[in-house]
């Protein structure tokens, strides 16, 4: 008898993660809230809570160990990435780690990878700094797009 085809599921989220933080950079920077390597102040301080710690100033204490942890347990395992095909898994949580929504697109899309990407690119097109931020946001998904596209159907 023969072993069952396994279907990859979940992919590799630290593979995930250099991906994402690689379009991020590793300086501090202020688009309107402090960011250090992809996670705002903001993300910082939930995920010091989360872990009983107090704030701290996401431009001065970040470790690049906090900032993959946050990865995966503020953006790869809440939006399900861990169950996900990995090129949806890739594309879905790159959304989710820019704009902390994707179940619309997921609704409307479903598994359909080439779907999502061309919904995230209308759904940036609809942002009001879209003026300021379109070009780096639709750059990024081209880029997902090599990775995540290649052996999926449209």
């Amino acid at each position: 008898a023969q072993a069952p085809t396994q279907v990859v599921v979940g992919g590799d989220w630290e593979k995930s993660y250099e991906i994402t933080q690689g379009r991020e950079g590793w300086e501090c920077t202020n688009d309107g809230a402090y960011t250090m390597g992809g996670v705002t102040q903001i993300t910082y301080n939930r995920w010091l809570a989360k872990h009983g710690m107090g704030k701290a100033d996401v431009c001065q204490a970040l470790t690049r160990e906090q900032a993959k942890q946050i990865f995966y347990e503020l953006f790869w395992l809440p939006v399900g990435a861990d169950k996900m095909p990995y090129a949806l898994s890739l594309t879905v949580v790159d959304h989710y780690y820019n704009t902390g929504k994707v179940s619309h697109l997921l609704a409307q899309c479903g598994q359909d990878v080439v779907c999502f990407n061309n919904a995230r690119i209308a759904d940036y097109k609809t942002k009001s700094n879209c003026n300021l931020y379109c070009n780096a946001w639709i750059a990024r998904v081209n880029h997902l797009r090599k990775l995540t596209e290649g052996n999926s159907q449209s």
